[in-house]
């Protein structure tokens, strides 16, 4: 065979690939959930267990918190309704952006899994957050506080 032949079986990487097909009749539904993650190899099975009982659940309550958080927080009447959807949007945007790091929900900003902290996306972010959400912006400069070491200089 021409190995300068560009095939497909050659870059698939079969611990990653999903194939599924099946036809799907008029309204009906499929879904499709993959978990991306980390944790110790030792603690995989507990993990995938109970994400399997209770990732629907888990997804609702997360849906109902951001939907409330956009509906409660410095709730805003705007008559243009594309710019009332863009700062609904933004608010969302903040009440989905936490991640579970080193034991707790950190604001986060950035839109990523990662096991560090990005100081300027917190302080960048709270510029606009001060505007409907001041506690959000007190409970984020505690918590850059809390990481101060004792030469005063954030990690």
């Amino acid at each position: 065979s021409d190995r300068s032949e560009f095939k497909l079986k050659d870059v698939i990487n079969p611990k990653f690939d999903f194939r599924y097909k099946r036809m799907l009749a008029v309204q009906e539904e499929l879904v499709i959930a993959q978990l991306i993650g980390s944790c110790r190899q030792t603690e995989s099975r507990r993990m995938v267990d109970s994400l399997q009982k209770n990732w629907q659940a888990s997804i609702r309550k997360n849906e109902e918190r951001i939907e409330r958080y956009v509906r409660v927080r410095g709730r805003m009447e705007l008559a243009d309704s594309a710019f009332l959807q863009t700062a609904n949007w933004s608010k969302a945007m903040l009440a989905a952006n936490q991640h579970y790091l080193n034991k707790q929900i950190v604001p986060m900003p950035c839109p990523a899994e990662y096991n560090f902290y990005f100081t300027h996306d917190v302080l960048l972010t709270d510029l606009g957050a001060v505007v409907f959400d001041s506690q959000r912006v007190k409970n984020d400069l505690l918590y850059l506080r809390s990481l101060t070491q004792s030469d005063s200089v954030l990690p």
